[in-house]
């Protein structure tokens, strides 16, 4: 993550993202972020961070749900 005044690039799996820092004006460079709706809104710790991205992971990894249909992510 780095940071420019109220704001802070940081990277989600890879890709860039710019994020409003306004709501968590504590956040440092290293930090692990929950961001949501392009605002910085929790710093989690290394090991917080590692399981939600399991679990993350997993989900998208799960069963089809169906494909094309109204409110499904494809």
């Amino acid at each position: 993550m780095s940071i420019s005044e109220a704001h802070a690039i940081v990277d989600f799996n890879g890709t860039s993202r710019n994020v409003s820092l306004l709501t968590l004006p504590e956040a440092l460079p290293g930090d692990w972020i929950i961001a949501h709706s392009g605002f910085a809104v929790k710093r989690i710790s290394p090991e917080e961070a590692t399981e939600s991205i399991k679990y993350l992971v997993d989900a998208l990894d799960g069963p089809d749900v169906g494909s094309n249909t109204e409110g499904s992510i494809v």
